[in-house]
């Protein structure tokens, strides 16, 4: 019994209340959030993303070695709901993108619409993904809402793209 701790016990931690504290307190800590807000703040191209193609942030973010993942899956009663936007570093400001959006029923591949692009800015990244980036997970949102009655785009934090 001496090993268990009470919620306020919790964040006794000083590295635990700067990790989720904040979160927590305001409501926006949940079991999905992949994102680690120091890697955040020290993640130049990440902090960018976030800000500058808005839609990124109703996805779950990762970063792994030399790429940047955002991600949404919904999995029940034999669907499989998939999107995901793959930003990977290389030499010199260039990028490879890969956008993917797909969905399965009783395993059988209903919706499946991708894209790769070698970028060569920061400026043309972010072209893409405001662009045909949004186009493509506008329309995908469209069809889980339609079909599935699942949304994958929070209207909230669109920020200035009209979703209609």
């Amino acid at each position: 019994m001496k090993y268990l701790k009470t919620i306020n016990e919790l964040f006794d931690d000083i590295e635990i209340r700067n990790r989720f504290g904040k979160e927590y307190l305001s409501g926006d800590l949940s079991p999905e959030s992949t994102l680690d807000w120091d890697e955040y703040k020290a993640d130049p191209l990440l902090t960018e993303l976030l800000e500058k193609v808005t839609y990124l942030n109703s996805l779950k973010s990762k970063r792994l070695d030399k790429g940047l993942y955002f991600s949404f899956s919904e999995e029940r009663d034999g669907l499989l709901l998939y999107f995901e936007v793959q930003v990977t570093e290389f030499a010199n400001n260039r990028y490879i993108l890969n956008i993917i959006a797909a969905s399965s029923i009783n395993d059988k591949m209903d919706w499946e619409e991708d894209l790769v692009k070698n970028i060569r800015s920061k400026e043309e990244l972010f072209n893409k993904l405001n662009t045909t980036g949004f186009n493509m997970i506008k329309k995908f949102n469209d069809y889980c809402e339609k079909e599935f009655d699942i949304s994958i785009i929070d209207n909230r934090i669109s920020g200035n793209v009209d979703l209609n």
